[in-house]
């Protein structure tokens, strides 16, 4: 059995300027498409889910006042300092290859709005697409373990690109 993965992270569709200082990822989805990829320190979403449930959108929390965990705080401010309207947020374990995915979390915020549905599954149960499907999150790659796994790849692209 492979190694288990706890993947967190922030997919935004396109290939947005990120400051040097935050570990990000710049790749292709399986559409062609380019995709930013910034990767949490946590293991799931669970939390961040929770504090969402009580909002509309993003944009009314605060991050100074409101009773949120530190996933939500670190999560919205990592999306206002990058002026992000939308982007798909997701947690997952992972086994290996030919295991499946499991404890698969996915939260979309669409123009700031949270999607309320994806807070409670990342599937539709009317017709069994995936959100991340339906707002067309093909990017699907596991370009790391988790977060210290992010930190030594993204620290080996810093370092072959100041040589």
């Amino acid at each position: 059995m492979g190694r288990l993965k706890f993947i967190c992270r922030m997919i935004v569709k396109g290939k947005i300027e990120v400051p040097e200082n935050r570990i990000h990822f710049h790749v292709k989805g399986m559409d062609g498409n380019e995709y930013t990829d910034i990767p949490f320190n946590y293991h799931d979403l669970e939390e961040l889910c929770d504090d969402l449930k009580k909002y509309e959108n993003i944009h009314q929390i605060n991050t100074q006042t409101d009773p949120i965990s530190k996933q939500t705080k670190e999560c919205i401010e990592t999306a206002r300092e990058l002026k992000l309207k939308s982007f798909l947020l997701e947690s997952l374990a992972e086994y290996g290859d030919s295991y499946p995915i499991e404890d698969l979390i996915t939260v979309i915020i669409d123009q700031e709005k949270i999607f309320h549905e994806s807070l409670f599954s990342p599937v539709d149960q009317n017709d069994g697409y995936r959100y991340k499907d339906i707002y067309e999150y093909e990017y699907e790659e596991i370009l790391y373990y988790g977060y210290e796994f992010a930190q030594l790849k993204y620290q080996k692209i810093l370092d072959s690109n100041h040589q």
